[in-house]
């Protein structure tokens, strides 16, 4: 993959932990927590060169027990959004990211890519699955609206961490 595909995932990456910093804009603890501890917050790798050799790998090998599908603009080739999905134990896909460049919104991108995830674990990594399942942040109105028209349901709050207590998460699923 050009490096540039990595460098403008890694750009969606960090924008990812800035659209749950922002769900909490006017709260306290939207002060109280550092960059880097957004980005931990929302799931995303901290370290810059770590982050970058997970997403060139992914992108140049691919995984066993993990996916990364980029949606590229025809004709400028740009990258406009990704998703991360994982395979591990038992019958079930955990979606980890979805994001789409907040320009590009409300355009059908991420259902494809929602879509075009499912297809491929179907298809190419032949992952044995009944169900997709992710965290989403309750306050992240954007998201959780997203999810329950694409048929995930509730499945339980999440616990609390320590360092975000007001931050609240649900496990969602999706039968397949």
């Amino acid at each position: 993959p050009p490096p540039e595909a990595t460098a403008r995932i890694r750009v969606l990456e960090r924008e990812f932990s800035l659209d749950h910093a922002d769900c909490l804009r006017g709260h306290p603890m939207h002060l109280a927590m550092a960059p880097d501890e957004w980005a931990d917050f929302s799931g995303v790798l901290v370290n810059e060169a770590d982050a970058h050799k997970s997403i060139y790998n992914l992108l140049k090998k691919g995984s066993e027990t993990q996916a990364l599908i980029c949606c590229v603009e025809k004709g400028s080739g740009c990258i406009r959004g990704y998703l991360r999905m994982s395979y591990g134990v038992g019958e079930t896909v955990t979606l980890q990211h979805l994001k789409v460049q907040r320009e590009h919104q409300r355009r059908g991108i991420a259902t494809l890519m929602l879509e075009g995830g499912l297809r491929l674990a179907r298809e190419h990594h032949e992952w044995s699955f009944k169900q997709i399942s992710l965290k989403v942040f309750l306050r992240n109105q954007k998201a959780l609206a997203f999810y329950e028209r694409m048929g995930f349901q509730h499945s339980r709050p999440l616990p609390k961490r320590p360092k975000s207590a007001l931050a609240e998460w649900s496990l969602m699923k999706k039968e397949i």
